[in-house]
């Protein structure tokens, strides 16, 4: 039964489609192959237009499985949500809700589109193809870490202006659209924590912030997770 299943989930990466059979949806959440996930771990809702929906009452991790779709519609993971290390080209039915962290880093993703809306805790999207991060979550609680990719400006930074951990600051050029002169982002390259200050529509000007004041002036107080 389970090589039959996997078939199905290979079919389904193929065809870049998500199951609305509840036997193969069973089959990747509690599979030791994928999720490993207990009966009492989640559960399944029927929808309208995804036929079910997934929501998780722990975390979720199917990290470094070399697959290159998510064949799941997730709705509310209330853990991590973890997809690193695989081939990931998109990020179509991931969940909409992630109560901590969500990783899809060490992927192939060249657009955040499908991320979650709301993360409460840190986004980690680094080591993919991301040119800018247009589709980013419209809430982060954490850090924002988008190091390592090939990134071209900061347009679309996430709204909710979290701190963000990047390495490649010369490539910054724009203003991010929801900033305005003034307002500044925190950043974080290799060591050091950064104040990037709006100077003009196109200039940043970075600002070394004393490691021994990140606590004091508010700073994320844990290192990102790369």
């Amino acid at each position: 039964m389970s090589q039959s299943i996997l078939k199905k989930l290979s079919q389904l990466e193929e065809n870049k489609q998500f199951s609305k059979d509840l036997q193969t949806i069973e089959f990747f959440l509690e599979s030791p192959l994928f999720c490993n996930l207990k009966k009492e771990d989640y559960e399944i809702i029927e929808d309208k237009h995804f036929g079910f929906l997934v929501n998780v009452f722990t975390n979720v991790n199917f990290n470094n499985k070399g697959i290159f779709w998510i064949p799941v519609k997730f709705n509310e993971v209330h853990g991590y949500f973890n997809c690193e290390q695989n081939q990931i080209t998109s990020l179509i039915f991931a969940p909409v809700k992630v109560g901590t962290y969500f990783d899809c880093s060490h992927n192939l993703l060249k657009s955040l589109q499908y991320s979650p809306q709301i993360v409460q805790g840190d986004f980690n999207c680094a080591n993919n193809q991301l040119k800018n991060f247009k589709y980013s979550p419209d809430s982060i609680d954490g850090i924002f870490i988008a190091t390592n990719n090939p990134t071209e400006n900061l347009i679309y930074l996430p709204k909710s202006h979290p701190f963000i951990y990047l390495n490649n600051h010369h490539l910054l050029k724009y203003k991010p659209e929801n900033m305005t002169k003034g307002d500044f982002l925190r950043a974080c390259d290799a060591d050091f924590w950064y104040s990037i200050h709006l100077k003009e529509k196109s200039m940043y000007e970075l600002e070394l912030i004393n490691s021994q004041l990140m606590i004091k002036n508010d700073l994320p107080s844990h290192k990102p997770k790369l």
